[in-house]
């Protein structure tokens, strides 16, 4: 419907804002919590722009739900909707 599609591009529009406002800091760390561990990466959450997202994992360490780690912002994409993370 007109609606939900309205709706669906309003979304997107946020996120493309947020993640323009996050795209100066590529390349920087970032504070964020472990929501849950995947078999080949983590669902991490930034807490200070409260999104939810995956991130690669790191070579030598396991982190369990609810663990503080830094994350780094390694690439972003606003026009495709795209954040690469790693934890560090």
């Amino acid at each position: 419907s007109v609606l939900t599609r309205s709706a669906l591009v309003e979304n997107e529009r946020r996120r493309y804002w947020l993640l323009k406002t996050l795209e100066p800091l590529r390349g920087r760390m970032l504070p964020a919590c472990v929501l849950s561990r995947r078999k080949s990466n983590y669902t991490v959450l930034l807490p200070d722009y409260l999104l939810e997202l995956t991130a690669d994992p790191p070579q030598d360490r396991v982190y369990d739900p609810g663990h503080e780690v830094q994350v780094l912002l390694r690439d972003i994409d606003p026009f495709n909707g795209t954040i690469c993370l790693k934890i560090v």
